[in-house]
């Protein structure tokens, strides 16, 4: 099996050709989210990530995520090794740099904490059973332990492209957090870890 660091490169490097950010992209991705959102009551919490070079900008879901009256929550880093704090900051927030954390935008730590309901994670590649591919650091792997330890119900979304969906296994460890829901421009995937 190949190294999760050798996958990463991979990733990163086709992430580069790909524009994640188009309109066309954007809107089919919208619509697999909000065919899975209707599954969830209205002032649900929902957890999003303001994103950094590369990644998938979500604020224009949340924002229309947060118009249909789901609130919004973003990540805070408290510290190097602790898991992420959520804060009810709504899809417009404030925005500073973690100071843990180089080029992570994060909200300013002015809003309240809370439990979210859904958690949509940052990630490079996932595989058809939720196997997310993150960046190595293990701080999603952290925080979705933490939440799960408090809540069964706790829902972890992956959103990516489509080419960023592999069919074969990827590399998983013990302190892996699986996906529950994975939603591309072409498909919605209920995973393996969601059935249980």
């Amino acid at each position: 099996m190949i190294e999760k660091k050798t996958l990463r490169a991979h990733y990163i490097k086709l992430r580069s050709l790909h524009a994640i950010n188009n309109p066309e992209f954007l809107q089919k991705i919208s619509e697999n989210f909000f065919n899975i959102l209707e599954n969830y009551p209205k002032k649900s919490i929902i957890a999003g990530y303001l994103a950094m070079p590369g990644e998938l900008n979500l604020l224009p879901l949340l924002q229309k995520a947060e118009q249909h009256g789901y609130r919004i929550a973003m990540p805070v880093v408290i510290s190097k090794h602790s898991p992420l704090s959520f804060c009810l900051c709504g899809a417009n927030p404030t925005i500073t740099i973690s100071k843990y954390y180089k080029n992570l935008p994060e909200p300013i730590d002015a809003y309240p904490y809370v439990m979210p309901d859904i958690v949509i994670t940052p990630m490079l590649a996932c595989d058809r059973q939720g196997t997310r591919l993150g960046y190595g650091g293990g701080l999603y792997d952290r925080t979705l332990a933490s939440l799960r330890g408090k809540s069964s119900s706790l829902v972890v979304i992956g959103i990516c492209n489509h080419n960023f969906l592999v069919n074969s296994e990827l590399p998983h460890n013990l302190y892996d957090q699986f996906l529950d829901i994975i939603i591309t421009d072409k498909e919605m995937i209920t995973t393996r870890a969601r059935q249980l």
